[in-house]
C-alpha cells in the first residue's frame, strides 16, 4: 500500500488508515485534494476516490451535465472515482428546486449511463435520492 500512495502521491499526507477485516481504507492530502484509497487485504488497490469542488472537475464532464435534463439543478457535491477495473467516472450529486437530492454517473469520456430497462441512450442513471434545499450550479 505503501509503495502505491508513495508511486502515484508522492507529495501525500498521510490522514487516516482504517484497517478492517477484508479491506483497508487510506485517507491522504495531495495538493489540496483529499483521497481515500480502497485496498483488499493483501495490499491491492482497488479504488481511489477523490473529492472535487465543481470549478475542479475535467472540461468535458460540466458541459455533459449542463446539456441534460438536470442542467438546472444545483451540483451540491462531486466525487471522481477510479477503479482496477478501469473504471473511471464522476459522481454528481445535485438538488433540485423541491429539496430532493440525488446522484447521477457521468463517465470520464463525458457519457451518462442509461437507466435500468430503459433506452441505451438515456443520458442520466440516477442513483440515489434524498432531501435537501435549493437549486443553483456552485
Amino acid at each position: 500500500m505503501t509503495a502505491f500512495v508513495n508511486s502515484h502521491y508522492p507529495q501525500a499526507e498521510y490522514i487516516h488508515i482504517y484497517t478492517g477485516k477484508e479491506e483497508t481504507k487510506v485517507k491522504i492530502l495531495d495538493r489540496e485534494l483529499t483521497h481515500t484509497l480502497l485496498f483488499d487485504y493483501s495490499g491491492n488497490w482497488l479504488s481511489t476516490q477523490t473529492k472535487l469542488h465543481t470549478r475542479e472537475l475535467p472540461e468535458n464532464i460540466l458541459p455533459t451535465f449542463c446539456a441534460s435534463e438536470y442542467a438546472a439543478f444545483k451540483i451540491d457535491d462531486a466525487v471522481e472515482y477510479q477503479t482496477a477495473d478501469d473504471e473511471h467516472y464522476f459522481l454528481l450529486t445535485i438538488k433540485d428546486y423541491k429539496g430532493d437530492k440525488q446522484d447521477i454517473c457521468i463517465h470520464a469520456d463525458g457519457s451518462m449511463d442509461g437507466e435500468g430497462g430503459e433506452a441505451e441512450d438515456k443520458r442520466i442513471h440516477i442513483l440515489t435520492e434524498r432531501a435537501v434545499n435549493d437549486f443553483r450550479i456552485r
